[in-house]
């Protein structure tokens, strides 16, 4: 008997707890995706790339939303900026090959998108590598 009054109060918390329904389509569709901005510097000489693409919904096929024609561009605080040039093969932006950065400094990096969307990160100051300092 126990078991049944459990079982009953269960099932009854579960219907209670269902307050709205929630339809996929009708919330996802046509909605465009979220920005996603990927990148990242050191101090060493390297290309570096940041990948900008929008999020895609539930119910889309799972192809990638890359954005193509976007301005990318990373600052410091002396003042530095650097635009990033988008590469088609690569489905990225790069940075100038003589770019790389400073321990010490402060670097953020702002992407405008076509239709006016402007999103800038927080101010990151550059530490010293752990792995750079072992070495020298």
């Amino acid at each position: 008997m126990m078991k049944i009054i459990i079982w009953i109060a269960s099932f009854l918390l579960i219907l209670g707890s269902c307050t709205e329904p929630f339809d996929l389509e009708d919330e996802l569709s046509g909605t465009p995706g979220k920005p996603v901005i990927n990148g990242w510097i050191s101090s060493f000489q390297h290309e570096y790339k940041v990948t900008v693409s929008r999020t895609i919904a539930l119910n889309d096929e799972l192809v990638p939303a890359i954005v193509d024609d976007a301005n990318v561009m990373l600052y410091d605080d002396e003042g530095l900026s650097v635009e990033a040039e988008y590469d088609s093969k690569l489905e990225a932006y790069f940075f100038p090959s003589w770019f790389y950065g400073v321990e010490g400094r402060t670097y953020w990096i702002e992407v405008t998108f076509a239709n006016g969307e402007v999103f800038q990160s927080e101010p990151q100051l550059l530490h010293n590598d752990p792995e750079n300092e072992e070495l020298s």
